[in-house]
């Protein structure tokens, strides 16, 4: 969990998730990108990158779990995964 310093105004704090947020935002745009080149490349299958995709929601949920984070927080999370899941399914049948 992002932990703002107490002397920051509101808007200050506002901004400096923001940072947060478009940072986590970049790496996942990254990441998705790179599975979905190595798909195009023939050097990941497309059924491990969705049996790693599912992993890593599956892992996600066991560290909310250890963490009580939020349920909100956690379908967040999982929902970002899925959506990287979803966009793997747009390969042809023959590709999975």
């Amino acid at each position: 969990m992002i932990t703002m310093p107490d002397n920051l105004s509101p808007i200050a704090q506002a901004e400096d998730k923001t940072r947060y947020d478009a940072a986590g935002e970049a790496a996942l745009l990254l990441v998705e990108s790179l599975i979905h080149e190595l798909i195009d490349r023939s050097v990941l299958s497309v059924d491990d990158a969705v049996k790693t995709v599912n992993a890593a929601a599956e892992i996600r949920l066991e560290l909310a779990d250890d963490r009580g984070e939020s349920r909100q927080t956690t379908e967040q999370s999982v929902s970002l995964l899925m959506s990287i899941y979803q966009s793997l399914l747009t390969y042809p049948a023959k590709a999975i």
